[in-house]
């Protein structure tokens, strides 16, 4: 696996500043994640991606595809809505705990927002922010516990609180139509609630109406007085009468399912696996189904519209990190413009060295290729499978992708912006994979885990050729002719189990260290290996004997917050990957480890990757891919080649 290591200088540098409190390592580039709201001004779209907004430009006639000028630098929480009022840009953000924000960017030049401000709009200890839309000088936020927020934006370098309506749990969409301010989301008993507020005074909102259904939808869109709720199927809601929403017609889905829609002009644009389906709402109580465009549309998430000087081009954003830029100059017969790459993703889940550049394994959509900006290169969606992409690595051109829902599959990536897949094997619920020399080294965690070697001789045809039970493996690494498996609880006890894959048919367990009874990432150095544990901990054990691993020492940190998920060894430091972000540990001795420094991230680490530069490629899921470069000084002073060291991706 391709682990690359920190330079003796930069590791000496970083422990010789040890003893004084080193500065938290700089977040250089970040980008995907969970898609937010979209919206577009003028001849610019800005997306919520992860914990960021990416910024793109449009071209004022649709002739040429979207392209992303800039990322802002990330918030401790996932962008949840947008709105804009004037030359301020508005986001609310969630963490995972949950908590939540109001952000404010300045729009002085659009293509750059600038942060300002976060606003704590709420003093409650659970707070989850979501659909937000500016009615005359006010901010409404929904949030899923506290309730409609009136916030008063007039000023908006100093937003104020006007009123709070606490009004249904789990509301989390709004749209504006009329007067009216129409909120929806899902509620903790399955089912949507749907309530209707008047803010003809935005300042004090009412609550004028409700409905609720029980159908599996997720999402919605308004216009006018229609609502229409899309998921298994969709359902119509009339709002002629605000005080009573009604029902006029469910349509059941036909072995799709929708997450999101764009309501036009009595069309609705629905995107699913076999592209985007026109329904005409002209009546409303019985809608026609129309046109079906070819594009990839599975997994779309949020929508937005882009004037043009002749119609209108609708942008569409997917969970399988796909923009679609689809023309509406005959709006029943949509076309597609353009396709184009979100980088990064929606959930990247692992990365890989790959020259330059990453190889990212997307939870959704598979292996993608970025360079070292982080902008997307190429990508391969595989037939075989769609979702549940878990581990990588790449071994001189070949990557090697680790599906749960299928098992090993593998790609040519000699060419990055063309890969292209070669070869599978089903090895159900595989969730992680390294590979040394012609084996690949195979764990897999549901229904009881399997270690597997397979054959990659011709990674065109991947073929099993030994095993051995596991508990439930998370993790896999081959180090100095041993393999070691991250192994969490399961009916049986985890920890760390050593393999001797010498011969790959018949491979042998020569020793178990179960100390750390439940554990999801391991990496070694030498004799020492690193046991990233579930209870927060980082074990330290030394594999001088291996048929008898002992504990050296244990890192652990009252502050930290949730489980260990990743490990990886440069030198005399470990970067030891939690559900909060990464610390940087000095285990040059390993008996008395202690704590460098930390990036918080507030996102749990799902993949990690050392950089020639001392660095680390960060997969977070949800949060998106982070690269974080230590400061060598602890007063936060660097010198030499940190010009593009800025929370600024451009």
């Amino acid at each position: 696996m391709n682990r690359l290591r920190f330079s003796c200088t930069l590791t000496a540098a970083l422990l010789t500043g040890a003893a004084a409190a080193a500065a938290a390592p700089i977040v250089t580039h970040q980008a995907g994640g969970e898609l937010g709201d979209a919206l577009v001004r003028g001849d610019v779209a800005y997306l919520g991606q992860g914990p960021a907004i990416s910024v793109w430009s449009l071209a004022a006639d649709g002739a040429t595809a979207p392209q992303r000028l800039f990322t802002t630098g990330p918030l401790p929480g996932i962008v949840k809505g947008l709105a804009v009022r004037g030359d301020y840009l508005f986001a609310s953000w969630r963490t995972t705990w949950p908590d939540g924000r109001l952000a404010v960017y300045s729009l002085a030049d659009p293509q750059q927002p600038v942060h300002l401000l976060d606003f704590q709009y709420s003093a409650g200890s659970m707070n989850s922010p979501g659909g937000i839309a500016v009615v005359g000088d006010h901010l409404l936020l929904a949030d899923a516990e506290t309730g409609l927020h009136a916030i008063d934006v007039s000023n908006p370098l100093a937003p104020a609180v006007s009123s709070v309506l606490p009004g249904s749990f789990g509301l989390q969409r709004v749209a504006v139509t009329g007067s009216h301010l129409v909120a929806w989301g899902r509620t903790f008993i399955g089912g949507v609630i749907v309530e209707v507020f008047d803010v003809a005074a935005p300042g004090a909102p009412a609550s004028v109406g409700f409905y609720s259904t029980f159908g599996n939808f997720v999402d919605g869109a308004v216009e006018g007085n229609l609502l229409v709720l899309v998921g298994d199927g969709f359902e119509t809601v009339s709002l002629a009468d605000p005080q009573n929403p009604a029902w006029l017609a469910t349509v059941p889905g036909s072995g799709t399912f929708v997450r999101s829609l764009l309501l036009r002009g009595g069309l609705g644009y629905f995107g699913d696996e076999n592209g985007i389906r026109v329904w005409d709402f002209a009546d409303p109580a019985n809608p026609a189904s129309g046109s079906l465009l070819a594009a990839p549309a599975e997994r779309t998430v949020r929508a937005a519209v882009h004037p043009l000087a002749a119609g209108a081009e609708a942008l569409l954003f997917t969970e399988n990190g796909y923009g679609l830029a689809v023309g509406l100059t005959a709006p029943a017969s949509p076309t597609l413009s353009h396709a184009f790459d979100l980088p990064g993703g929606a959930d990247p889940s692992a990365v890989a060295a790959l020259g330059p550049g990453l190889a990212v394994a997307d939870f959704y959509s598979g292996l993608r290729v970025l360079d070292g900006e982080l902008d997307g290169v190429g990508r391969v969606d595989p037939a075989i499978f769609q979702g549940a992409y878990e581990d990588l690595t790449v071994e001189g051109s070949t990557g090697f992708l680790a599906a749960w829902g299928y098992g090993l599959l593998t790609f040519d990536l000699s060419s990055p912006a063309a890969p292209v897949a070669l070869g599978d094997l089903q090895l159900d619920f595989a969730t992680a994979v390294d590979v040394a020399g012609s084996t690949a080294h195979v764990v897999t965690s549901t229904g009881g885990g399997v270690y597997w070697t397979v054959d990659v001789s011709d990674p065109a045809q991947p073929a099993p050729l030994g095993s051995l039970p596991v508990t439930k493996g998370l993790d896999v690494v081959y180090h100095a002719g041993l393999v070691l498996v991250a192994d969490e609880t399961l009916f049986d006890a985890g920890g760390m189990r050593i393999i001797d894959p010498t011969d790959p048919a018949l491979p042998v367990q020569v020793g178990r260290y179960t100390v750390c009874d439940s554990a999801g990432g391991v990496a070694a150095s030498g004799d020492l290996a690193a046991l990233a544990c579930h209870d927060g901990s980082l074990h330290l054990v030394s594999l001088a004997d291996p048929a008898n691993p002992v504990q050296v020492g244990v890192y652990v940190d009252p502050s930290q917050i949730g489980a260990g998920r990743r490990v990886a060894i440069a030198g005399n430091v470990a970067w030891f990957g939690t559900d909060a972000g990464v610390d940087l540990v000095d285990v040059s001795d390993p008996a008395q480890p202690r704590r460098i420094t930390r990036a918080p991230l507030a996102f749990p680490v799902r993949g990690l990757e050392l950089d020639a530069d001392g660095g680390a490629w960060v997969a977070t899921g949800l949060g998106g891919i982070f690269h974080l470069q230590p400061r060598v000084f602890g007063d936060g002073f660097e010198t030499g080649g940190t010009g593009a060291w800025s929370n600024a991706v451009p």
